[in-house]
């Protein structure tokens, strides 16, 4: 599609490559190379530019694909630190493919019910989501997520001390000779 608004010949079944593209997008590493033999087969047909057009689209969209938007979905939403991730998949690959794509939303749903579990049991219980000395959670519009908890009040603040100047270097007045203060 993105060709044709390009003013390039229309391609055929474009819904099917869309959705075959998407399904192997889930194959870490080897989906985006599969999906750039088969574009570049599919396209050869209209010509050899046409092809390398093709392949060029799809290694550029999918460059700032996984530099860009994947990084800061997975940040804002899985919220999982990666090497902790890169050790889920590492210890599910032995399972086989399918843990392997199901390791970063199975991780992030048993640190969910780990948060849940550990705030009810703690005394007194907390609000879902909140670990005992963390900050409540602060959504974008400013709102708190769960309940309101109050602030605790500042802790009082020492008069400033007063600056004196001595050759053109502040000090505090009571490094001034003679001051006892």
């Amino acid at each position: 599609m993105l060709l044709e608004s390009l003013g390039w010949q229309e391609f055929r079944y474009k819904a099917v490559i869309a959705v075959l593209v998407g399904l192997f997008q889930l194959i870490p590493f080897l989906g985006p190379i599969i999906v750039a033999v088969v574009l570049f087969m599919m396209a050869l047909v209209r010509g050899v530019d046409t092809a390398v057009a093709v392949v060029l689209i799809h290694i550029t969209v999918q460059w700032l694909v996984n530099s860009f938007v994947a990084p800061r979905l997975e940040r804002r939403y899985i919220d999982i630190h990666p090497a902790v991730l890169v050790m889920v998949i590492v210890a599910v690959s032995e399972f086989g493919w399918l843990w392997i794509l199901a390791a970063a939303p199975i991780t992030a749903a048993v640190r969910d019910v780990f948060r849940y579990v550990y705030g009810r049991v703690s005394d007194p219980p907390l609000p879902a989501g909140v670990l005992p000395g963390w900050p409540p959670k602060i959504l974008p519009d400013s709102r708190l997520f769960g309940p309101f908890i109050p602030a605790q009040p500042p802790p009082p603040v020492e008069p400033p001390v007063p600056i004196a100047y001595r050759r053109n270097r502040a000090i505090r007045q009571s490094q001034v000779p003679g001051n006892n203060r």
